[in-house]
This record gives structure tokens, C-alpha cells and sequence, in this order.
């Protein structure tokens, strides 16, 4: 299987992000089995605040090497099928052996229904994906405006996911939410040169009020130290905040992490390693987090929440990593559960 020419600032950052997906997972699955919220965790929703958005970003950075604006245009059936079989068919074989671990014959349905509750992440990238590639063969064919396409094909999902009484049905409010962020990622890329900052001291500034901002982060709803504000009403208010916090996480994080890398540093080769197969890890780990919890408990029946978070942290992003390397060796198992593609 022969690896095209990959960016190594993008796949450290992968990796760095899917280290804290499963870190947070990790919070998640420790408080669950201790009978704890872990709503109000503050380290799970700083985490929360950016990582998922952040993903997305990257996936649209990327894309813009396979679009036509990236030189040369992909028919939209190419895309769509690369897409499927890439994100859709690793979605659907994971979900089963997520069905498998649950034994219960209407999860797999509910998957279907309510991606959130399987592996979202692959179910909205792909939709996102395919959506831009139309909506691009659309300008192009047209010849109209990209941008402006764009933004009215954001503006027409946000107005559906508001007119929809059940948003979550199909994806559809994920799909639409973290599309903005795959067009932040492509316009991130195709106008580099003027929105990448290459300041060191404006890049901490930027960080800086991120983490001011993710710091409040409160994933059910207004933090409170923002409630005082009462000429916007809180559930808009609610949806700016986040966009805006995960919007700063982005512009920071891509930011650094190509200064960072401006020139090859091998010093961070295993976060560079783990962010080239982070889709394997995501998927490995969502199906096995809640077993491997019930495991340590059932080993050390008196755990306290630190020791079993951090034990379970471990073991889920070495067995999660050492599963992919498996599967990784065998073609089929590369294609069709890892979505690597020759």
C-alpha cells in the first residue's frame, strides 16, 4: 500500500487530539461507573470545548488537496464513494461489533438513527464530505462564487437542524454544527498565507483567550459566568460562545503546530505515529472503553475516580493502538475497518 506524501503538522495534531478523545472517554467512562457526572468534570469539558471541532478542521484542511481549488477536479461520485468507503463502511462493521459488545438487537438501529450513540464522528464527516463536494461540482459547473455557495449551503443545514423538532434524527444537527468547522479547516488552507498566524506572540495572545474561554466551558448549556448578559437570548448565545471558543482552539492549534513544525522534527514521531492512524484508535476504543472500565473495577473493586481514570486511560490507548497496528498489517482488514485506501 503505497502512503501518499503526508503533512506531519497535520497528523501531530491528530495525534495530539485523539489522545485527549480518549482521555475523555476515559473521564467519561470512570465517572459513569463511579456514579459521578462527569457534566461538570472541568478537565472533560475543556477537552470538550475544542477537540472534536478541531478534527473536522483538519479533515477540511486536507480536502482541499483533492478538490478542485487543490488542483484538478474529482468527479462527485469518485468522492462519494471514496468517502463511503473510507468513513461509511468502518462506521457500519464497527458498529456492529459496538452491537456485539452491547447484545442488544435495537442498538444497531438506533446507531442508524442516532449516530451519537456509535461512532458520530465518521457517520457527520462523511455526510459533510459528500455535501461539499456537491455544492463545489455545483459552483464550478455554474461558475459561481465558492464562497458565497458555501455560506448558503451552511445557512440552509442550520435552518433545517432548527426546523427539525428531533435535530439529533440521522446526524443531522452534527452534520450541520461541525460543517462550518470542515469549511474553517479548507479556508484555513486555501488562504494560508493570510489567515495562519505566524506571529509567535499574537499565536499565545490567541491561546490565551481560548483557554480563558475553555476554561468556562460547560457542555449542557450557558456557562454561568456568562449568564448576566440578557440582550441575546442564552440558547443563541449558548451556540455563539461554542462556536467562537472552538473557532480560537482551531486558529491556535494550527497555528502552532505548523510553526512548531516548520521544519521535519522527529522528536515527536510516536505523537506523529499515533495521529496517522487515529481514526483506528477512535474506532477500537469507542467499542471497548466501557468493558475495559468494568475490567479494573472488577480487579480492584475499591478504585477511587483518579487511579481508575488514569489506569483506564492507559490501557484503552494501548490496547486501542496495539489493535490498529494488527489490523493495519492485513490489506482487507486496513481497508475495510481502517478506511486506508490505496
Amino acid at each position: 500500500m503505497i502512503e501518499k506524501k503526508r503533512i506531519v503538522w497535520a497528523d501531530a495534531l491528530k495525534g495530539i487530539l485523539i489522545i485527549l478523545v480518549v482521555l475523555g472517554h476515559s473521564i467519561g467512562a470512570s465517572m459513569t461507573k463511579l456514579g459521578n457526572s462527569f457534566a461538570d468534570d472541568y478537565l472533560w469539558n475543556l477537552i470538550y470545548s475544542f477537540h472534536m471541532p478541531t478534527f473536522i478542521a483538519i479533515s477540511g484542511f486536507l480536502a482541499l488537496r483533492k478538490n478542485s481549488t487543490g488542483g484538478g477536479i474529482t468527479p462527485w461520485h469518485s468522492t462519494m464513494w471514496r468517502r463511503f468507503r473510507q468513513l461509511m463502511i468502518p462506521f457500519l462493521l464497527w458498529s456492529i461489533a459496538l452491537f456485539f459488545v452491547n447484545h442488544n438487537v435495537s442498538y444497531y438501529y438506533e446507531y442508524l438513527q442516532y449516530p451519537q450513540k456509535a461512532l458520530w464522528f465518521l457517520w457527520a464527516l462523511f455526510f459533510i464530505a459528500i455535501i461539499f463536494a456537491g455544492v463545489d461540482t455545483i459552483a464550478i459547473k455554474l461558475k459561481i462564487n465558492q464562497e458565497v455557495t458555501m455560506i448558503i449551503c451552511w445557512t440552509l443545514l442550520v435552518v433545517v437542524m432548527f426546523a427539525m423538532p428531533d435535530a439529533k434524527l440521522f446526524g443531522v444537527e452534527y452534520v450541520a454544527y461541525y460543517f462550518f468547522f470542515y469549511l474553517l479547516g479548507y479556508y484555513l488552507h486555501k488562504y494560508s498565507e493570510r489567515l495562519v498566524i505566524k506571529r509567535g506572540l499574537i499565536i499565545a495572545f490567541v491561546g490565551i483567550l481560548w483557554f480563558a474561554l475553555g476554561s468556562i466551558f460547560y457542555s449542557q448549556g450557558l456557562p454561568k459566568q456568562l449568564q448576566f448578559i440578557t440582550i441575546i437570548p442564552h440558547s443563541l448565545l449558548y451556540y455563539i460562545y461554542r462556536i467562537t471558543t472552538a473557532i480560537l482552539a482551531v486558529f491556535f492549534l494550527f497555528s502552532l503546530l505548523i510553526k512548531i513544525f516548520e521544519k521535519e522534527d522527529r522528536s515527536a514521531k510516536y505523537i506523529v505515529q499515533i495521529g496517522k492512524v487515529s481514526l483506528g484508535i477512535y474506532a477500537v476504543h469507542m467499542v471497548i472503553r466501557f468493558k475495559l472500565v468494568d475490567m479494573v473495577v472488577s480487579l480492584i473493586p475499591n478504585i477511587s475516580y483518579w487511579p481508575l481514570m488514569i489506569i483506564t486511560f492507559c490501557l484503552l490507548l494501548l490496547v486501542s493502538y496495539c489493535v490498529v497496528w494488527i489490523l493495519g498489517k492485513w490489506s482487507v482488514t486496513a481497508t475495510w475497518l481502517l478506511g486506508k485506501l490505496q
